[in-house]
């Protein structure tokens, strides 16, 4: 498959634990195929790093989402945050562990 088969242009994708090793890989090629992407980690730092790379890399829009997922009621409300600040959100990607 080369990048021209999958267009994801105007679609959003969410990654959990995207700030460093496959995550990142992951919202990278979300990002290199046209989307909108959310980059999350429980460290602000490391998605905002992530979030310059990937807007460098692939000239994407590219947020960052802070929650410790370990935490009850983490998941819902970085959905919910994610719902509020894209509108819809098309994919997610559960990476974080």
């Amino acid at each position: 498959m080369t990048r021209n088969d999958l267009d994801l242009s105007g679609r959003t994708a969410l990654v959990t634990g995207s700030s460093r090793g496959i995550g990142q890989a992951i919202a990278g090629l979300f990002a290199q195929y046209g989307a909108t992407v959310g980059i999350h980690s429980s460290d602000a730092d490391e998605a905002a790093q992530t979030a310059v790379a990937v807007e460098k890399a692939c000239g994407r829009r590219v947020e960052c989402f802070v929650a410790d997922l370990s935490e009850a009621g983490a998941g819902r409300d970085l959905a919910r945050a994610a719902i509020a600040r894209f509108g819809a959100v098309d994919m997610v990607v559960v990476n974080a562990s």
